[in-house]
């Protein structure tokens, strides 16, 4: 992370190229991306009422500008509740002003010229809380001029992605109406069933594919406690209908998980009109589950046979 320091934290300027860790304080930099050179600093040097004398009536100008942005906000607040657009009165004031624009186009206009002398293929400022990209052209050669705006009345900010600089600017309109379409759609929550033999711990994990191609993942876990599972042991006879034939000891039921181990005796399902129960089955290897004729299995999940295991 690089931080760049501006004339609104000036004093942190002395601290200069400290760096911590992943962590860098400075003033500017000059970075190759993608081969191509990039100056990127807070652009305050341009501005003479930041500097001598005049620095007391910038102090002052600023502090105008926050107690405009205060009541910026208190004017917004009740057009959004007549269910009026909102406006932003600094903005206005600016374009009002012929000066404060000329004041802006030169600006945009020096930092561009002072980059092309240098090389550089792109400039990168703040500071006038203008957003904007654009290619400045001299006698001398051609750069393009960037401005990523401000995060307080423009909501905006410089973004590169697939080798392109664009501005992107925060619209809340955009993410309300893709929350209503979520609320509108008719969306079930994915079930998945399991039946594991043992107490198992499950991890599900959800990937979000955003606008721009980054994604997100999000993991949980479940843990499945397994309380009613009868495992076949074949410890009596073959009979399936014989409690003490399966571990824990009882007839599996319609809420039991049940597993066909290999044993000595196979379980067979006899008897008239008898039904074998369970939520699941399983039948491990070499394992065979036999259903005599009038006989039948019930289960409430889908049936699964595991390696060579069968019904017959």
């Amino acid at each position: 992370m690089i931080y760049i320091t501006g004339n609104h934290d000036e004093m942190l300027r002395r601290y200069s190229d400290v760096e911590m860790g992943n962590f860098k304080l400075t003033d500017k930099v000059v970075m190759e991306i993608d081969g191509k050179m990039t100056w990127i600093f807070h652009g305050d040097v341009f501005d003479a009422t930041t500097k001598g004398s005049a620095k007391m009536l910038a102090k002052l100008g600023g502090h105008g500008y926050d107690l405009l942005i205060l009541l910026n906000r208190f004017i917004n607040y009740f057009l959004r509740l007549a269910g009026k657009e909102k406006m932003s009165l600094s903005k206005k004031v600016k374009a009002s002003v012929k000066q404060a624009v000329s004041w802006i186009g030169n600006f945009e206009q020096t930092a561009a010229e002072l980059a092309i002398s240098k090389k550089y293929d792109y400039v990168i400022c703040g500071h006038i809380h203008q957003p904007q990209v654009r290619t400045v052209e001299t006698e001398e050669g051609k750069v393009v001029y960037m401005n990523s705006g401000d995060w307080v009345e423009n909501l905006t900010a410089l973004e590169y992605n697939q080798h392109e600089w664009m501005v992107y600017q925060y619209d809340p309109k955009f993410f309300v109406a893709v929350d209503e379409e979520r609320a509108g759609q008719n969306t079930t929550t994915p079930t998945i069933n399991v039946c594991p033999s043992s107490t198992t711990t499950y991890t599900a994990e959800i990937t979000y594919t955003l606008c721009d191609g980054r994604t997100i993942k999000e993991t949980d876990e479940t843990t499945v406690t397994i309380n009613g599972a009868k495992v076949w042991n074949g410890s009596v006879n073959t009979d399936w209908n014989v409690a003490n034939n399966w571990t824990p000891t009882g007839i599996p039921t319609a809420l039991d998980c049940v597993v066909i181990a290999d044993t000595a005796n196979d379980p067979i399902i006899s008897g008239t009109n008898y039904n074998g129960l369970g939520l699941n089955l399983t039948i491990d290897n070499n394992a065979v589950l036999t259903v005599n004729t009038n006989n039948f299995l019930f289960f409430t999940l889908e049936k699964m046979a595991k390696d060579l295991g069968k019904v017959s």
